[in-house]
């Protein structure tokens, strides 16, 4: 199907049978942006962002027929209609529109949402939809990936929407690779020797995508990183990772990413090289593991493997997707795991224990979260410098442990909400709890029906 972005008149680009994401930054801000399936096609959707950190936008005015003030991200079906988007000041923009012209089906956001591995909404459901399913929807299919199922058994769904149904649920699809290699798509800017960082047991073959020889390499420990190079001029390459024997890591230490120069890089250089990474696709024998995706800008989504019980530490720090899938089997997420992160919706599985130090940290994309009851402790600056957050929501009846500074900076209007009891009786033990008592005054019951 073909799908056309028009702004002022103009044409801006034609989307053909995939998904592309116009960064726009706040740029387009006089006037609508129309987006249209001009080829009956159907199927397609578009999912529009504000610019939360510019002057606080809202999307309104989805079609030129209905006004709906949103926050954060919208997702709408894409027809034959022009689906218009309005600014709803002269000073806001839109951080991006991403237009979703793909050839499987799309559906638009809703309670439950089952997401590809490009952050392509599948299948979306209300509550009492996915009450009435006897079992998941179909796996999506691609070529060269073999699907190894979602991520979330249904039954563990029906649990999670039962404990907390006002929090939008994301199923991940999960796939290895065809040939059981992990695959790293590049684009490579311009001339220079790249070094690929892997923590590696055992041997690896990497070949760098360009008809060159393949490099193999050989290690012995998990948290360890192998730094091996190889010289690019300017283009589009996939490298493909083979696991011989043992096992492989994609692993980030401080100074150097995933895709390095063997030097010590300042911060700015870091994010350089990391603009060359546009998609990983694992393989076996292959895993995630410290600072794997650490300011990596192009990847759209990353699921979870069922049976996963932590995230990475600093896994996904600066990072720029736009949707991560936790499993059911989460049950702590690691110091700085989304620090800085511009996710605009996660949802915590009922299960999980315990939020590490900093691990939301300046997540400035967060405007609502729903912390379960089963979490006994959140550690650190957990949600420190969150200024774009308005309501925490604490689902359990006995606070959890926290940290003295694990919510600094945030919001004046910022709300916190407990649950209600008749005698108002959670509401003081949360306002008289240790560290809990400096939020004393932002705290309400949650509202009753």
């Amino acid at each position: 199907m073909s799908a056309t972005v028009t702004y002022k008149g103009s044409t801006l680009t034609t989307v053909e049978n995939a998904t592309k994401k116009l960064t726009t930054k706040g740029t387009w801000l006089e006037d609508d942006i129309t987006i249209q399936d001009v080829s009956s096609g159907g199927g397609g959707s578009v999912l529009v962002v504000d610019t939360p950190d510019s002057h606080g936008g809202t999307i309104r005015e989805i079609t030129a027929t209905n006004t709906v003030m949103l926050q954060g991200q919208k997702t709408v079906s894409l027809t034959t209609s022009p689906q218009t988007i309005t600014p709803d000041t002269g000073y806001d923009g839109f951080a991006s529109v991403i237009v979703d012209a793909g050839t499987n089906q799309v559906a638009p956001f809703s309670d439950v949402n089952f997401i590809d591995h490009d952050g392509t909404i599948r299948y979306s459901y209300t509550i009492s939809q996915i009450n009435e399913l006897s079992e998941l929807p179909p796996n999506p299919s691609h070529a060269g990936f073999i699907s190894q199922g979602w991520n979330w058994t249904l039954a563990d769904i029906k649990t999670q929407m039962t404990e907390i149904p006002q929090q939008p649920l994301f199923v991940g699809q999960l796939y290895v690779t065809e040939s059981g290699k992990t695959e790293i798509d590049l684009e490579v800017a311009y001339d220079r020797t790249l070094y690929l960082g892997l923590a590696i047991n055992g041997t690896v073959s990497i070949d760098w995508g360009d008809s060159s020889a393949t490099d193999t390499v050989t290690g012995t420990s998990a948290s360890t990183q192998k730094r091996t190079g190889h010289t690019y001029t300017k283009g589009s390459y996939t490298i493909t990772i083979d696991v011989i024997s043992g096992n492989a890591y994609l692993y980030n230490t401080d100074g150097y990413p995933l895709i390095n120069t063997n030097s010590s890089a300042s911060t700015f250089f870091q994010d350089q090289l990391c603009l060359f990474i546009k998609n990983v696709r694992l393989g076996t024998n292959m895993a995630v593991s410290t600072r794997a995706f650490n300011r990596v800008k192009k990847m759209k989504a990353f699921n979870f493997r069922s049976g996963a019980t932590s995230t990475p530490t600093r896994c996904f720090e600066a990072n720029a997707l736009w949707y991560v899938s936790l499993p059911k089997s989460i049950t702590t997420i690691n110091g700085q795991t989304f620090s800085g992160a511009e996710i605009t919706s996660v949802c915590l599985p009922d299960g999980l224990a315990s939020i590490g130090a900093q691990a939301f940290m300046s997540c400035n994309g967060l405007r609502k979260i729903y912390i379960p009851s089963t979490v006994t402790s959140i550690t650190g600056s957990a949600f420190s410098d969150c200024r774009t957050m308005m309501e925490y929501h604490f689902m359990g009846d006995t606070p959890p442990e926290l940290s003295t500074a694990g919510f600094t900076n945030i919001a004046s209007s910022c709300v916190f909400y407990v649950p209600y009891s008749a005698d108002h009786s959670i509401l003081e033990e949360y306002q008289t709890a240790t560290n809990w008592s400096t939020y004393a005054s932002r705290m309400q019951e949650e509202p009753q029906s």
